[in-house]
């Protein structure tokens, strides 16, 4: 797993989730919050002011992304075949849509807002899913 930002509350649960069912955990932070992330339970933290993520990470299963836009496409790269890149802040795919209840008309619209970034998992052989934050 590998959420862009740990300093908020998705991150440090999500790190403490993680490694609770057993998982590997890598994750972004600043230096300054190198050591909370650690003691969350993080095995390996990469300095997002220094180091590109998508350099460093590959063959996860999953990504939480909580930041979007240029963090959600680095992501797809992190992953291996398979994988799933789930978010709080990309746009709405069309499972989201449903989920939320989005009117009929509206539906084709949210699918066709998160279009790119499927069209971009596909290439890559993973999934993007975007859920309630």
């Amino acid at each position: 797993m590998s959420p862009p930002s740990t300093s908020g509350g998705v991150g440090t649960i999500a790190i403490q989730l993680a490694k609770h069912l057993g998982a590997s955990v890598a994750t972004t932070a600043s230096a300054t919050k190198t050591d909370l992330v650690k003691n969350l339970g993080a095995d390996v933290v990469i300095d997002y002011q220094k180091q590109a993520l998508e350099t460093v990470l590959h063959d996860y299963d999953l990504v939480i992304d909580t930041v979007g836009g240029e963090a959600l496409d680095k992501s797809l790269r992190v992953l291996k075949p398979g994988g799933t890149v789930i978010s709080i802040t990309g746009p709405p795919d069309p499972t989201f849509a449903r989920e939320i209840g989005a009117n009929p008309v509206v539906r084709p619209a949210m699918a066709a807002l998160s279009h790119r970034i499927r069209r971009r998992a596909r290439r890559h052989q993973v999934s993007y899913s975007r859920t309630c934050s």
